[in-house]
């Protein structure tokens, strides 16, 4: 399966494309960028995206959860943070959760074994964390704030 970054995030607006793409621009990937929108002259209003790179068989994709889907990954998320005993950066953390309104899912490619992607998954993760306000995860192994900080590693929590 593939590796998956999750991210949540406490505003209602999206970034826009261009911004994804700038950022990742800025630290040297060489990215296109695709939309499957009907209108793609709207850069405000997408639901889906895949970002090549030139070193990748395969894009990396960002899809912005549904409702129901991303209330599945709150619960989810939620139980697992239940196990951790923290500090005050947990306590803000779940705070944050339930402050949650959009979610998205990038997805790193199937069949990749890139370094490459790795890192440009992690960085799209942070920059659409940021200007969401929010903060990702990584296959609900570990959680980071917007500044790619780790907060809490969940690979070590058993589930009930």
């Amino acid at each position: 399966m593939a590796l998956c970054f999750r991210v949540f995030g406490t505003d209602y607006e999206p970034p826009a494309p261009r911004e994804i793409l700038d950022a990742l621009e800025e630290s040297e990937f060489e990215v296109s960028l695709e939309t499957e929108e009907e209108n793609e002259d709207d850069e405000e209003e997408w639901f889906q995206l895949f970002l090549y790179e030139s070193s990748l068989d395969e894009p990396v994709t960002i899809v912005i959860l549904e409702d129901d889907e991303l209330d599945d990954e709150l619960r989810e998320l939620s139980k697992l943070i239940g196990n951790v005993n923290g500090d005050a950066d947990l306590v803000d953390l779940k705070h944050q959760i339930e402050s949650t309104v959009l979610g998205f899912r990038v997805e790193y490619p199937a069949d990749d074994e890139d370094e490459n992607a790795l890192l440009m998954c992690h960085l799209i993760a942070q920059v659409v964390a940021q200007k969401t306000s929010g903060y990702f995860t990584v296959d609900r192994e570990a959680i980071f704030d917007d500044s790619g900080e780790l907060l809490v590693e969940l690979a070590e929590v058993e589930e009930d």
